[in-house]
């Protein structure tokens, strides 16, 4: 139904204002610079994970439960940034208490058009959570066919687009083979980071 891109935010003392300028920033100051994770394993972390594998930097990974507790210690200087689902994080962008550097989607989001992709610095870089319409197994084809008619002409709605754009999130409609196929690639992409990263459940 629809993709949710990150946003990857930083402290205002940090002196970098944009992803290549994070990335120098690490590399001259190895080890010290240090991300919030909202819970292990979840998509800000594996964003964050890829962009540490991508870049060749050094991050330390700070976790936390939740975002709340995360944004108290960015806003402390405790913690130089954050990833976070767009949603959560626009609001303290928007008033002004955090930087964005760039957002993990394809392309620019409406919602943030001067804040650009991490794709721009790191071409080929993609990362977001999503969300689908599942079924119980067996659900007959008519019916999964039927379904997915209704949600995507619902999608296509301009006053459903629209409200889409203002939480940050990409619609996404497609046929019942596409999702199959966009959660394996996703699945694995997600199985690869996690074996790299060595994560582990917590």
């Amino acid at each position: 139904m629809a993709k949710a891109p990150l946003l990857i935010v930083v402290n205002l003392d940090l002196p970098a204002k944009t992803v290549p300028q994070l990335i120098a920033y690490a590399k001259a100051n190895p080890g010290k610079l240090n991300f919030g994770i909202g819970s292990n394993g979840s998509a800000g972390h594996l964003a964050q994970e890829l962009l540490r594998s991508n870049a060749g930097v050094e991050i330390q990974m700070i976790p936390y439960k939740g975002s709340t507790p995360a944004y108290a210690d960015l806003l402390g200087g405790r913690l130089q940034g954050f990833t976070d689902p767009v949603l959560g994080a626009i609001g303290q962008v928007q008033g002004g208490k955090v930087r964005a550097l760039a957002v993990t989607s394809a392309k620019r989001l409406s919602a943030l058009p001067d804040t650009p992709t991490v794709g721009e610095s790191i071409p080929g870089f993609e990362y977001h959570s999503w969300y689908g319409l599942w079924g119980p197994a067996g659900l007959p084809a008519p019916i999964v066919e039927r379904l997915n008619a209704e949600v995507g002409k619902w999608l296509a709605q301009p006053d459903v687009r629209v409200q889409f754009d203002k939480l940050g999130y990409e619609t996404q409609p497609g046929t019942p083979a596409d999702f199959d196929r966009f959660v394996r690639e996703n699945s694995a992409r997600d199985a690869k980071i996690i074996r790299e990263a060595g994560i582990k459940a917590e």
